[in-house]
């Protein structure tokens, strides 16, 4: 092999070097934004979220007071948002799975965020009455085999103030489907949804006097 040849080979060995990193990163990159976007679209779309279950509580005053049990807490960042913003002295979360509660409390230790989490059935709740200034509950009464018992056991240990969100079962929209088809829900075993009329029955039947119920209807949807 000649002087020539090699060093045409040397520089044909650094072009495609340079040109294969080049590919190389400008591919990282491009994995990077996407990332960056399916962050920041879960981000918006947990605000939304929250901000629709959140907002009317929060403009009626019933999001107020010293003690907060969240039944059906799940990953507990409604826990965060009344521990860390709403500065309620003493908060405990119950969820019936036990996957569920391991993994929130690992996720609260690494935050530093001492809150008890219990993995208890909604309908058997281990409290005396009247226990909390604030019994909430949101997206859970429809996933229980016994709806009206669940909301009986929700006002049973509530002093104050309750709140409860569920999906209507009048809505034209079923968007626990339509997160199923982006493939961003799995459906449980149970959805038994109820109408306006139903919660306001069973919130009356577990002692609520009528004239205290106030059901409002909020879309998460930004349009909402």
């Amino acid at each position: 092999m000649n002087a020539f040849t090699s060093i045409f080979l040397l520089l044909a060995l650094f072009f495609s070097t340079v040109s294969f990193s080049f590919a190389h990163a400008k591919k990282q990159n491009k994995y990077k934004e996407i990332e960056r976007a399916r962050k920041h679209a879960y981000e918006l779309g947990e605000w939304h979220h929250m901000h629709a279950r959140l907002q009317v509580p929060e403009e009626l005053g019933c999001l107020n007071g010293e003690t907060l049990v969240d039944v059906g807490c799940g990953s507990g960042r409604f826990l965060r948002h009344f521990k860390l913003q709403k500065k309620i002295r003493f908060c405990v979360g119950l969820d019936l799975s036990k996957q569920v509660i391991y993994s929130t409390k690992r996720h609260f230790r690494e935050k530093g965020l001492h809150i008890p989490l219990i993995i208890c059935d909604a309908e058997k709740m281990p409290f005396a009455d009247n226990t909390f200034d604030i019994a909430f509950s949101t997206d859970m009464i429809e996933h229980l085999p016994h709806t009206p018992k669940g909301v009986q056991e929700i006002v049973r240990v509530s002093r104050d103030k309750i709140v409860i969100c569920a999906p209507n079962k009048l809505c034209p929209i079923d968007m626990s489907r339509i997160a199923e088809l982006f493939g961003s829900h799995q459906p449980p075993e149970i959805e038994n949804y109820v109408s306006r009329f139903q919660l306001r029955k069973m919130l009356q039947n577990a002692g609520i006097k009528k004239e205290t119920v106030v059901i409002l209807e909020k879309s998460f949807l930004p349009i909402g």
